[in-house]
Formats: C-alpha cells, structure tokens, sequence
C-alpha cells in the first residue's frame, strides 16, 4: 500500500497484523495508506480513502478544530484523541485517536473503536436525567417520554424513535418527533395481530419484530402503503412488557434505509426498551396509587355507610362523615373513645355483638360481620350490618380493626315480610298441589266412566243404522253419521284424557332405564310404515345416543312428532323429516324437523294446550292432546319441548332430557 515503503519492514508486519485501525498521514494531513481495520470504522474503499484528508474523515467541532490543531498538541501529550468519524453510510464511530510523529515529517495514526462505550456512556446520562425528571412530581409523562426520544435521537441522528401506547387490543401514539403526521394520523388506532407492521406485530406476539425492508416484509402488507412514501424503509420495534405480563406500550427504530441491526443495536434497543418499562410501571403504579387514595376519599365523603377505623391497644376509633349522617351523633375528625361505638349497642344485642367482636380479634381471623341493632342519637334504633377486618403485625397481634356499618332496616323488615309471604305461598302450594290431584283422579274417574255409557251410545247407533237402514231417508242417514262420528271422537278424546292423565302416576323413576334412541326411533318408523309408504315420506334418522328415561313414554314423544311431521303437510307434497341431537349443559337436545306447513310465531305456546287445534277436523284428524302429552312427558323427565316454526317453511320441534340420570 502506498506509503508503506517509507517505514522499517517491522513496522510494516505490525501495520498488517494489528487489532486496531493503523493509517499513515503526511504533514498536510493528506491520507498515505491505512490497514483494513481503519478502513472498515471509517466506512472507505482503499481507493476513496487515498483521495481523501484528515479533515474528511473526523467531525470538526469545538473539540477537534482540524489537523493542524491535533499535529501541534501531539507533541505535547501522549494521551488519545476522542473524535468523531460520520461514515458514508451516515453512521456515526467515535475513536480514540493517538497520532504518532514519524520519520520525513509523516505521521502514523493509531484509531480504536470506543463507539460502545461513548454511546452507553451517553446513554447512562440520559437514562440517569429521565428517571431524575419521572420521580419529580411536576413533570407530566409526556415530559419524561418526550426528553428519552428526544435524547436517543441526538444519541442516534439517524435514527427516527416512536413509542405506540396499547390500549384494548390497538396502537395509539404516545411519543414521536420525527414521524410524519400523516403517516401517524393512519396507523393510530391500528389493531394488533400478527400482521399488523412491525408495532402491531411485537404488541400482539410480545416479541421483538426486526424488519430490515418494510417493502417485502408480510407483516407490512397493509401498511407498507402508508410508510413507504414518507421514506421509512425499515421498523424495529420492542415490546414494552409489563411485571404482570401485560403489553403496555412497544419501542420502535425507523430508518430511511433497509437496515438490519448489529449486536449493539440490539443491545441498546433491549436496554431502552427495560427502562421505558419502568418509567411506564412507575406511573401507573403512581395513578392507580392516587385513584385507590382519591376514591377512598370519595366514599369516605360520599357514602351513607359509617366507616370505621379502630386502634386496638388505644382503645380508639376514627369515624366517617357517615357517622354523624347516618345516626346524627357528635363527629369529629380526631380520634374518638370506643364508647362511641358500645354505648349505642341495644341491651339485648349487647352481650352477643361484643363477644363475637372479641372472639375475633383474639382468635386467628381477619374478617367478622354482624347485624344488631343501634341507636340514634333521637333514641330510635336502625338495625345495621357491620364488617370489620382485623390488622394484625408479623406475630399476629391485633393492631387495627377497619369496618363499616350500614342500615338495613330496610332489607329487615323486606325479609321478614317475605319469609312471612313464603309461608302463606307454601300453604297455598300444597292447597292448590291436594286441588290438582283431586282434579286429576276426577278427571281419570270421569273419563274412565265416560267410556262405557259411550260405548254403549256408539252400540245401538251402529245397531240402528244397520237394522234401519233401508227405511231411513238420505237426510237421516246424515245425521245418524255425524252422531255416531261425534260420538266416537268424543270417545278418543276421552281415551286421550284417560292417557295424559295417567303421565307422571305409573312410578315412572323406578320404570326409568337405559334407553338407545336410535333404535327406538327405528321402532316407531317400523310401526307406522304403512303410513310412511303411503304418504311417501322420507325420514332420515341421525346418529342418536343412548338417554336415561321411560321406554314407553318417549316412544310416545317422538311418535307424536315424527307422524305430525308428515300429517301436517301442504296436499301433494311429499314429507321429508330429519331427527337428530346434540348435547348442550348437560342435557340432550333432540330435534324432529320437516317441510311441513309451519306455524305461526303466535300459537308456539298454544298449541302445547290440552285440546288447542290450528286447523278444523275436515282438515286433519286429531284430538288436540297430542302435544300436550309430549308436553307432559318430557317435563316429568326433567326437560322442555319448544319448537322454531315460520308458515311456509315447516317446524322444527325440539325437546331436552337430561344426558345423566339423577
């Protein structure tokens, strides 16, 4: 290398093999040659480095006026030079510097990287004056936030420092110089996810995210087109974490050029990231501090409660405004002797309040509560509730007792008056419980007894019309039909009654078993196949599970629903029903759904009424009870039956059981 030749060949060996940057200047200040390491920190190619002069290279300011200022104190002191070198690529590299006099007016320079220990060592005074500033009282946190951005992008010219505050699952700028307010304007509010940028990424991973080209980067998809022409091509951002593990904030670095970051970079980032988590806490912890001493405040102004504070050895309690409020006795906001409390005690709640107090505060629990009565200063008495929490030191000796009363005279006499309700309610109930099953033996007496007399009717109106027939007229002969099929219907309605009255009286808990619904199913389909090939239907049965229940009487629900399914249906139309299940907070709801005629919203509940028709019997046969029955059975199982119907777009009907037995 040029310059080289000048100088012994040891010194040349050293020139090669040294850890630290060597160069060669002449008495101008003109660069000769330098090795590879002073190349590599002062950012040149061999060739523009022996274009260039000292002045080139290092800043000239205050300290360092130029080379000729350097050249005349060398003489004078062995100690280095710290100066400045603004490399190409806009980085800054501080360097000690020794400049050597030389043989033939030449001088070697000797350079070493302190650029860690200048940038932390300026980081610590930062960091230092930040924290100062955060525990004085009259700077706001903005302050504080604005001062460490502000100061890290003096530390860092090119970097562009932002700090996101999160809030409900979004970013929101908290502290920014030098980004656009435009581009501001668009990210602020952006949700978190793991393609939100490299803020919304870090926020919702709680992770670092180090983006060196935010045009190819998938996490910047969507918001490359708000960065990219304000320049900003690559983000590195922090999350900023809390002790509790929640994401307060995230750090982020911009840079107007792709840029990945080197191990001091990383460095820093994660040490400013440590210190933006404490002054974060810090505040936090102070506000929520104020806002507990201020809403303490509030209750002890606001509220109606008397609030107590007793000193257990003094023998003395400190009352709330509520004091005075509440019973109208003297307050002061001093101390005042515990007879305030004890005096006003009723005699006949005295001796067990105070036991119970006592019993507490010389045992091991924190917490008592007790309701008694005490009086005003008008004489009267309020019933109260009072809470107490005992403080104890280390050892567990009572020091404090904290509490409050309140009244609740008014929730006394409320429950007095309802137990009071409730046993009138519960005599009511087994009146009207011997009422219904009087009722219902009438009704299966009576329907039991109906029978025969009908049977008998329907006997000789057969025998008339057949031993009769050929003298009675056409007219006669219509009327002797509709007797005989009133007569008859009269009959099965009496039989549905006998039925649903019987529902719930046979011990059907002890008759409960095991039961495969899907079988049972198949059972009520093989029964009513005639109907099923006549009507043409089409039933298609999902996988159902085994339920704990009566075999006959669910037989009977699904029964009712499947051939409802195809009886109510539009003419010509051919039935199709779908029955399945699911499992929902511990029952088993089963479902029977078809392409009927559907039902309006406004006969849902009417048509679970005993004999409550929607369409007359020229229509569709049927007494009515149908439902009902279902009804009643799967209630006496412990479920309901509802349905989800619209005119026109057929029913599903569904009812649960329990998916265990009791």
């Amino acid at each position: 290398m040029k310059g080289i030749t000048h100088y012994s060949i040891d010194l040349s060996s050293v020139f090669e093999n040294a850890k630290v940057g060597i160069a060669f200047v002449d008495a101008d200040g003109n660069w000769e040659g330098g090795n590879e390491n002073f190349l590599r920190v002062t950012g040149c190619t061999e060739e523009e480095f022996l274009r260039k002069n000292w002045n080139d290279i290092f800043e000239i300011n205050s300290t360092h006026p130029g080379f000729s200022t350097i050249k005349a104190d060398s003489s004078k002191r062995l100690s280095p030079f710290e100066l400045k070198v603004i490399r190409r690529d806009g980085a800054q590299v501080w360097l000690n510097v020794f400049l050597l006099p030389r043989q033939e007016a030449r001088f070697a320079c000797i350079a070493e990287d302190i650029t860690r220990e200048v940038v932390f060592k300026e980081l610590d005074q930062l960091e230092r004056n930040v924290l100062e500033k955060n525990a004085l009282s009259y700077y706001t946190l903005n302050d504080v936030l604005d001062q460490f951005i502000i100061g890290l992008e003096q530390i860092f010219p090119d970097m562009i420092c932002s700090l996101m505050k999160v809030v409900d699952q979004r970013v929101y700028c908290w502290a920014s110089r030098r980004l656009p307010d435009a581009y501001l304007k668009q990210i602020n509010g952006a949700p978190i996810g793991p393609k939100a940028g490299s803020c919304g990424t870090a926020a919702f991973l709680k992770t670092a995210v180090l983006v060196a080209d935010i045009s190819t980067d998938f996490r910047w998809e969507e918001y490359k087109s708000a960065a990219l022409p304000y320049g900003l091509q690559a983000c590195w951002s922090h999350p900023i974490i809390s002790a509790s593990e929640r994401v307060l904030a995230t750090f982020a670095i911009y840079y107007k050029k792709k840029k990945s970051p080197e191990p001091m970079e990383l460095d820093f980032i994660d040490r400013s990231s440590k210190i933006l988590a404490i002054i974060l806490e810090n505040h936090e912890n102070i506000q929520s501090l104020k806002e507990s001493d201020q809403r303490f405040q509030y209750v002890r102004e606001a509220t109606s409660e008397a609030i107590w504070d007793a000193d257990l050895p003094k023998g003395t309690v400190v009352w709330s405004q509520g004091y005075h409020t509440l019973f109208g006795h003297a307050h002061r906001e001093e101390e005042m002797p515990g007879s305030s409390w004890s005096d006003f005690i009723h005699p006949d709640d005295f001796r067990e309040v105070t036991d119970s107090i006592q019993k507490v505060i010389n045992g091991r629990k924190k917490t008592w509560t007790m309701e008694y009565r005490f009086r005003k200063s008008d004489g009267q008495y309020l019933r109260v509730e009072d809470k107490g929490l005992v403080v104890r030191d280390q050892q567990g000796k009572p020091l404090r007792m904290v509490g409050a009363m309140r009244d609740v005279s008014t929730q006394y006499e409320y429950r007095r008056s309802l137990e009071e309700l409730n046993r009138i309610l519960a005599a009511s109930t087994r009146d009207l419980e011997a009422t219904n099953a009087e009722l219902e033996r009438y009704a299966y007496i009576a329907s039991h007894h109906l029978q025969e007399p009908l049977r008998m009717v329907i006997g000789f109106m057969d025998k008339l019309y057949r031993s009769q027939y050929s003298t009675l007229d056409e007219k006669s002969r219509k009327y002797l039909s509709f007797a005989r099929n009133g007569a008859e219907h009269m009959r099965k309605q009496i039989l549905d009654l006998l039925e649903y009255s019987t529902i719930g009286k046979e011990g059907q808990k002890f008759q409960s078993q095991w039961v495969d619904s899907s079988s049972l199913v198949n059972e009520v389909l093989a029964e009513h196949q005639a109907y099923l090939d006549e009507t043409g239907a089409r039933v298609q049965v999902r996988e159902l599970p085994r339920i704990w229940g009566n075999k006959k009487r669910l037989f009977q629900v699904f029964e009712h629903l499947i051939i409802n399914a195809i009886t109510y249906r539009p003419p010509m139309q051919v039935p199709e029903i779908d029955v399945s299940s699911y499992r929902e907070k511990g029952m088993v709801i089963f479902s029977v759904k078809d392409n009927g005629l559907g039902i309006d919203k406004a006969y849902h509940q009417k048509i679970f009424l005993l004999f409550q028709r929607l369409h007359s019997r020229d229509q569709f046969s049927g007494t009515g009870t149908g439902l009902p029955v279902c009804k009643k059975i799967v209630e006496n199982h412990g479920g309901n039956i509802w349905l989800e119907s619209e005119p026109g777009k057929g029913s599903t009907f569904f009812f649960s059981v329990p998916d265990q037995p009791d």
